[in-house]
């Protein structure tokens, strides 16, 4: 059996992966909280956009900010289930390997590989 050992070593992060999608899901709150206050803002400066410039870069500035962290959680969040995809395939790829030398079915092959792994 081929195994490159490139693939096999993934990223190390010192966050846990509860840690990590929950940081994911707080930028989807903290977007929607700023979007929330972009609509109330932006229906308030519809009578007079020009009448309060600096308000109106305010209201930018929320939509700037809001869109990127929307834009970094679902970035991050792809980038998890790619991770986790990723290990599913390598599993899958080593069982189908250990089916194909040593074991006679799927069923004993699947015994014999969680005995391995344990």
């Amino acid at each position: 059996m081929i195994v490159y050992e490139t693939m096999r070593n993934t990223q190390s992060l010192d966050l846990g992966s509860d840690t990590k999608l929950l940081t994911c899901f707080a930028a989807f709150e903290i977007a929607a909280g700023a979007m929330h206050l972009l609509w109330i803002e932006a229906a308030t400066l519809m009578r007079h956009p020009l009448a309060a410039p600096f308000h109106t870069l305010m209201i930018g500035a929320i939509w700037i900010l809001a869109n990127g962290a929307w834009l970094w959680g679902v970035c991050r969040l792809l980038f998890l289930i790619g991770q986790m995809l990723g290990g599913a395939g390598l599993l899958l790829v080593d069982l189908a390997a250990y089916i194909g030398s040593r074991c006679r079915d799927a069923k004993h092959a699947i015994g014999c590989f969680w005995e391995r792994s344990q």
